[in-house]
């Protein structure tokens, strides 16, 4: 993994008083961007030190690959339309670290699109960092023959693998770490843009480098991974995925309102997780603990390219209005492989709209399509090509 200005010894630092806020203002690709003006806005306890957008899914990167393919950006345009051109002279007055994966397939292009608009904008350009090396396309065949690849499985599912030789990737990116991120912020980049990094890694980035936390600190590791884990899905953590729904969409002015999550976070891996006041939506015991057990399979083996996550024990208390304390992660060393996304092209998908009116119409309706299914497989067939694989 390359970081645009090399790599960088990091050493411990003695434990820091200081507390590091960082807001996350996008949970994917078309997410609002009103909250990044929010969350800049936020003037609660000094204001966020830094901004964090998340915008990959494994979609996503389908998505990035095709339009890559066909001449357009590999990168997330609407970072630098939506979100980096309005707030530019805002978030350069602050001083506000950004750090964002929206770099996608192709993160140089990305921080060429930013210094552009600074150009553009007549504004000093702020140190920029590009963090690459995660697109593994070029590799795949030579791990694959040399048994290096396997599938990864969770709870028992595992991960069927592509035809080698016969199915081309449209796109193949490995999940990689913080440390890298870590870097760039030591060399003086306010602004770093990922490709395929974990999630989490977009918070644990700035809070290694913020209090030098070393790759053998497996439970501090753990515990910015987890304080990532909990905000880079936006509003969940703030009442917009939770269970008792209601109750958060009536909090406040709303959910057409919703507040952004904040994490504050402090050296011994503790970090405080609130919204901006006066914000819809609402942070409490529940929406945190909802989000805690997110997408995570085992939460005594969560693995991520730094460290491997036990979060069985982990405590969260009330600490005022909106205000939830979070504390005792732990975590062991990483696991020896990364997981690695691959994405391929794997046949097509159609759909048909067909009015049947009259008596009877939903039973007539059924035996239409029917009659179309088994007609269109009798022309593939005719054609020597397999049938339908999946209809509905």
């Amino acid at each position: 993994i390359n970081a645009e200005y090399g790599p960088i010894r990091l050493e411990a630092t003695p434990m820091s008083d200081k507390t590091v806020r960082i807001g996350c203002s996008s949970a994917f690709w078309g997410d609002t961007s009103v909250s990044a003006r929010e969350l800049l806005e936020c003037t609660d306890n000094g204001g966020i030190d830094y901004l964090v957008a998340d915008y990959l899914a494994e979609v996503t990167m389908v998505i990035l690959a095709r339009k890559q393919a066909s001449g357009g950006d590999g990168f997330v345009r609407e970072f630098v339309s939506a979100v980096w051109k309005p707030l530019l002279k805002q978030t350069l007055a602050r001083g506000t670290r950004i750090v964002t994966n929206a770099g996608g397939l192709d993160p140089r292009a990305l921080k060429a699109a930013l210094e552009a608009a600074c150009a553009d904008a007549g504004v000093t350009c702020p140190r920029i960092a590009a963090v690459y090396g995660d697109d593994v396309r070029g590799e795949l065949d030579e791990w694959r023959a040399a048994g290096d690849v396997e599938p990864f499985g969770v709870l028992g599912e595992e991960e069927v693998l592509w035809t080698a030789g016969e199915t081309l990737p449209l796109s193949s990116n490995a999940y990689v770490g913080a440390f890298p991120i870590a870097a760039a912020l030591s060399r003086g980049a306010q602004v770093v843009v990922t490709g395929r990094c974990v999630d989490s890694a977009l918070v644990l980035g700035p809070l290694i480098h913020e209090f030098g936390w070393r790759r053998v600190q497996h439970d501090l590791l753990s515990a910015g991974s987890l304080a990532g884990h909990i905000i880079e899905c936006g509003a969940q953590a703030t009442g917009g995925n939770f269970t008792d729904w209601r109750e958060s969409c009536l909090a406040g002015p709303g959910w057409a309102h919703i507040g952004f999550p904040i994490a504050e976070c402090c050296a011994d891996g503790s970090f405080t997780l609130t919204k901006p006041s006066g914000s819809g939506g609402i942070v409490n015991t529940l929406t945190v603990a909802e989000q805690l057990v997110y997408e995570i399979g085992d939460p005594a083996r969560y693995q991520l390219p730094d460290v491997t996550c036990d979060w069985r024990a982990v405590q969260l208390r009330s600490a005022g209005e909106s205000r939830v304390l979070v504390s005792g992660a732990r975590g062991g060393p990483p696991p020896a492989r990364l997981k690695v996304c691959t994405t391929v092209a794997d046949g097509f998908m159609a759909s048909a709209l067909l009015l049947v009116p009259g008596d009877n119409a939903a039973e007539r309706a059924r035996a239409v399509a029917a009659a179309v299914i088994a007609r269109a497989n009798r022309a593939l067939a005719a054609r020597r090509l397999p049938p339908l694989t999946d209809t509905q």
